[in-house]
């Protein structure tokens, strides 16, 4: 008993790893590799406190490709998104123009600077562990936002 309250107490006096302050060092693509050929495109924007996000995914039924959109603001961890799913248009053509609809809602949040999460509702719902794919460039661990 005497060592599991001293595994205890030296536990709970470990520092925990704060969650990064949302900066342009989290900008890039992230992935889960257990998913393979999806993942997304985030890029954060603290001058404006904008957050931009490409997800590039398949469709819940399977089978065609889907890509959504998400936007929304730096305020706070985790980051609210409104998901939007474009349909139509041509390449390199304005002969078709797209049509955007809403498709649902997300949020984003990152616990380092390779580690974040996923969650999503819409035509679907779900959790997505995600790793950083690209290197880390410029980003600092820490409390932030």
């Amino acid at each position: 008993m005497r060592t599991l309250i001293f595994c205890l107490i030296a536990l709970a006096s470990l520092p925990l790893q704060a969650a990064p302050a949302l900066q342009t060092g989290l900008n890039g693509t992230w992935w889960n590799p257990d998913q393979d050929g999806q993942g997304f495109v985030i890029h954060l924007i603290p001058d404006s406190n904008q957050v931009f996000v490409a997800w590039f995914t398949f469709a819940p039924e399977g089978g065609s490709q889907l890509w959504l959109t998400g936007s929304g603001t730096l305020d706070q961890q985790p980051i609210a998104l409104e998901l939007t799913l474009t349909r139509g248009g041509a390449l390199n053509s304005s002969s078709a123009p797209p049509v955007n609809e809403s498709w649902g809602s997300a949020e984003l949040s990152f616990s380092s600077c390779t580690a974040g999460r996923f969650d999503y509702a819409g035509a679907s719902s779900g959790t997505i562990s995600l790793e950083r794919l690209t290197p880390v460039v410029d980003c600092t661990e820490g409390a932030g936002r």
